[in-house]
C-alpha cells in the first residue's frame, strides 16, 4: 500500500514520459481555469465549490485510468549506456510497459520510449526526451548522440546534443548536410555498428560501407564486423556455450568485442 501512494504522490510531477505529461498538462490546465474563473467572479457558491470536488475526483480517476498514477510501469533498458567524452553525462534509452487491459485471456501491453541522461556527479537526471519504437540510439558520435530513425522503407538519421537533448542536426538536415550517406541508409538499425568513431554499414545497394563522420567510402570490413555483432547479439553464443563444439572465425569476435568495448559506453 505504501508504494501505491508513493507511485501516486510522485505520478502528480511531470517526469518525461508523454502520455503521463499530457494527461497531468490537460488535468492542471483545466482546473487552473476553473479557479481563475472564480476569482474573476469574486464570489464563491456551492455550485461552484460542488462542481471543483467533482472535477478533483474525475481528474484523480483519469490519472489513474489514463495517467498511470499509483500504478506499476516497469523500464527495460532499450541500449547500452553511452557517456560523454568527459565521463560527467551518461544517456540511455529506456522502454516502459504499461498494462492497458486484458481481453480474451491476452494482456494488452502499451510500450513508451524516453531518452534519459543523467549527470554522474550528481546522479540527477539531465534531461529526458520522448522518443518511440521506430527509434534506435547508436551511440556517440560526431560529437552527439546518434539516432536512427525508420520512416517507413527508409532510414534516416539525426543528432542531439548529449547535454541538453536538443538536436544539433535534425533528419532534414543531416540528409542534407550527409545525402551521400542517407541515399543507402537502410531502413534498420540492424545494419549499422558504431566501432572506434567510424560507422559501419551495408547500404541499401547490397555494398558494405564505411562512414568516419564527413566521407563515406566502401570497406569490405563492415560485413565482418555486422556479421560479429549479430553473431554476438542473438542466442548463438549461448548455443556455443553449452554445447562443446569448435567456434569459427574466434578472431573475429575477439576483435569486434574489443573494439566494441573501447567504444565510449558503460
Amino acid at each position: 500500500m505504501d508504494n501505491f501512494f508513493q507511485r501516486y504522490i510522485d505520478s502528480w510531477r511531470f517526469n518525461g514520459w508523454l502520455v503521463h505529461d499530457i494527461f497531468l498538462g490537460v488535468i492542471i490546465g483545466v482546473g487552473l481555469l476553473f479557479v481563475l474563473y472564480v476569482l474573476f467572479k469574486r464570489r464563491l457558491k456551492a455550485t461552484f465549490v460542488i462542481t471543483f470536488i467533482l472535477y478533483a475526483f474525475l481528474g484523480n480517476l483519469l490519472m489513474i485510468v489514463f495517467g498511470l498514477a499509483g500504478r506499476s510501469f516497469p523500464t527495460n533498458s532499450e541500449s547500452p549506456i553511452y557517456t560523454d567524452d568527459a565521463q560527467k553525462i551518461a544517456v540511455q534509452m529506456v522502454e516502459g510497459s504499461e498494462n492497458n487491459g486484458t481481453t480474451n485471456g491476452i494482456t494488452q501491453i502499451i510500450s513508451h520510449h524516453q531518452l534519459v541522461a543523467i549527470n554522474l556527479q550528481t546522479g540527477e537526471k539531465q534531461w529526458s526526451k520522448y522518443s518511440s519504437s521506430k527509434e534506435t540510439l547508436i551511440g556517440h558520435f560526431m560529437g552527439g548522440l546518434l539516432i536512427h530513425h525508420r520512416d517507413g522503407e527508409y532510414g534516416n538519421l539525426s543528432l542531439l546534443d548529449i547535454h541538453t537533448g536538443k538536436e544539433k542536426l535534425s533528419k532534414k538536415e543531416f540528409a542534407k548536410k550527409h545525402k551521400q550517406l542517407i541515399d543507402v541508409l537502410n531502413n534498420g538499425s540492424h545494419t549499422i555498428v558504431l566501432l572506434q568513431n567510424n560507422l559501419y554499414l551495408e547500404g541499401v545497394d547490397g555494398k558494405f560501407y564505411r562512414f568516419d563522420g564527413n566521407k563515406l567510402l566502401e570497406d569490405n570490413k563492415a560485413e565482418k564486423y555486422l556479421s560479429t555483432k549479430f553473431f554476438i547479439e542473438s542466442d548463438i553464443p549461448g548455443y556455443f556455450a553449452s554445447h562443446n563444439q569448435p567456434l569459427e572465425d574466434y578472431e573475429e569476435v575477439e576483435e569486434f568485442s574489443n573494439l566494441l568495448f573501447k567504444h565510449t559506453r558503460i
